[in-house]
């Protein structure tokens, strides 16, 4: 996960704990939208992801949305967009950068 975190650190000109909290709010957001077993899967291919859910900023914690690409169509926008996209910003993403961010973290 670490590396995951330099590269996008590197490539938005993020702080590394901009980056780590903004993942954790990503994090939050496929926790909160995942069935069963699902996000323990997705867990299991993000080594360190445990860690990063604890960084996302405080008022994330019901961060979920529809910034996730493909997945906004699925689950709206409203609420949610303006919960994501406000965990985001509070984690220190700026928003232009928040959709770019956000698919590349997914990838």
């Amino acid at each position: 996960m670490d590396e995951i975190i330099k590269s996008l650190s590197e490539k938005f000109n993020l702080p590394e704990s901009s980056v780590r909290s903004a993942a954790g709010v990503l994090l939050q957001f496929l926790k909160e939208k995942s069935a069963g077993t699902e996000f323990e899967e997705i867990l299991g291919k993000f080594p360190g992801a445990m860690g990063l859910l604890a960084s996302a900023p405080s008022d994330a914690a019901s961060a979920g949305g529809g910034l996730l690409g493909g997945l906004m169509g699925a689950i709206g926008g409203g609420a949610d967009l303006g919960k994501v996209l406000a965990g985001l910003q509070s984690a220190g993403v700026p928003m232009e950068k928040i959709g770019p961010f956000a698919r590349e973290f997914l990838k």
